[in-house]
């Protein structure tokens, strides 16, 4: 016997700016999946999901698979929520490169750099760690620009040991702080096109340390974010 799985809804991020495409998995011969955009339970009448589903507003979607004229297994749903990006920021002059602060101590959790004194400060390309002899007890503050080309969803992805977190327009994305080991945490937002403020601070104890940085906007493969996207003040 055919096994058939709840209806699997795919999209690349549950919030978008201006419009999204939605599709659900193919499922075996015989079995046709249908939807409703209102949350309520979809019925031999509603419509065959044939071709992805363009969403323009905040919408839940809901799905269920259909045999021989009746449902079959459960349904599943999604919401997706439509967003207001987060506004770019005005700058004059951006020069390229982010600042950076690197700190001498021991810390088990993330502290406020920006209340320390620096052992060390100057302007890098990117989220390039700056070690001290040994590589061990120190922490990083990277502050700069972020260039976006285009208004959309973006993903931010983090891999450090130890603990690292990502804010950006003032707004935490990635928290990943703590003593751990190489790992990672991703988070997402909207951003319009323009300027917006970038901060990453990073801490290292005992062990290996390692800092990347990665990003992608919604549903493209992630990467470093370019050296030509990053700015200072």
């Amino acid at each position: 016997p055919a096994i058939i799985t709840a209806p699997q809804i795919l999209a690349s991020a549950d919030i978008f700016c201006y419009t999204l495409h939605v599709s659900l998995a193919p499922q075996p011969a015989g079995v046709t999946t249908r939807y409703t955009l209102d949350g309520t339970s979809p019925v031999l009448s509603s419509t065959a999901a044939t071709s992805p589903v363009i969403v323009t507003a905040t919408t839940t979607l809901t799905a269920r698979n259909f045999r021989k004229g009746g449902p079959v297994g459960i349904g599943s749903s999604r919401t997706f929520r439509k967003v207001e990006p987060s506004a770019a920021v005005a700058v004059k002059d951006p020069a390229p490169g982010l600042t950076y602060a690197h700190y001498e101590g021991r810390w088990k959790m993330l502290p406020d750099f920006r209340t320390l004194t620096p052992a060390k400060t100057g302007v890098i390309p990117d989220f390039t760690l700056v070690r001290p002899a040994g590589a061990e007890w120190y922490g990083m503050r990277y502050d700069g620009l972020l260039r976006i080309d285009a208004t959309g969803v973006y993903a931010f992805t983090l891999a450090s040991d130890d603990g690292s977190r990502l804010t950006i327009d003032g707004q935490v994305i990635v928290d990943h702080d703590g003593p751990h080991s190489l790992s990672d945490r991703s988070g997402i937002i909207p951003l319009a096109a323009g300027y917006h403020r970038i901060a990453v601070d990073y801490f290292q104890g005992e062990g290996g340390d390692g800092l990347v940085v990665t990003w992608a906007r919604a549903g493209a493969a992630p990467g470093p974010i370019p050296a030509d996207h990053l700015f200072h003040e």
